[in-house]
């Protein structure tokens, strides 16, 4: 009777330890990070990043999926973090970058827009502060100079919003800024 008991035990005790082994994996799998191939470039997880040398890279295998620009950097959307620039290598070296038809600002005259803290400025392609984030508004076209802005009143008209009033400065190469109208 006594060796039917232990061995009753025994195989409870392993059925307890195999449901447990189970679940656990279950968990794992459940919280797995997962990467939409589809969406990379828009919403990549952050827990897809990875650590090195005290720097976050995006693998090598999403890496092929983007497209670069002439400063051979290339944009997309961290989940929870916003848009960032990285290089070939998958190391992220551009953050806080401004959105722009649903994606990342694009570089003109060599510089693309930064929103930090609710505020604009500008960055060159190497990360370097050409106008410090501290103005309202600013825009960065192809077809005319960039302007910053401060002490504008935002108004939205259908997806796009823009500032009317308030004091703007064109910006130049060297980050010097000149008094303009306002656009």
């Amino acid at each position: 009777m006594r060796l039917t008991n232990s061995l009753l035990a025994m195989t409870i005790l392993a059925l307890i330890i195999c449901s447990i082994t189970t679940a656990t994996r279950s968990l794992a799998q459940a919280n797995a990070c997962i990467v939409d191939a589809e969406m990379v470039r828009l919403r990549f997880p952050r827990c897809a990043l990875r650590m090195q040398n005290g720097h976050q890279f995006v693998p090598a295998k999403y890496i092929k999926q983007l497209d670069w620009n002439r400063y051979d950097l290339a944009w997309l959307g961290i989940e929870d973090d916003g848009w960032v620039y990285v290089n070939r290598a998958g190391k992220i070296v551009l953050r806080h970058i401004a959105t722009m038809d649903n994606g990342a600002d694009d570089f003109h005259h060599g510089i693309v827009r930064v929103l930090i803290a609710g505020k604009y400025g500008f960055i060159d392609s190497r990360g370097r502060v050409v106008v410090p984030a501290e103005y309202d508004s600013a825009t960065n076209t192809e077809d005319t100079p960039p302007v910053v802005n401060r002490g504008c009143e935002s108004q939205t008209k259908g997806e796009y919003t823009f500032c009317v009033g308030g004091k703007s400065f064109q910006v130049h190469r060297d980050g010097k800024l000149t008094p303009t109208k306002p656009r």
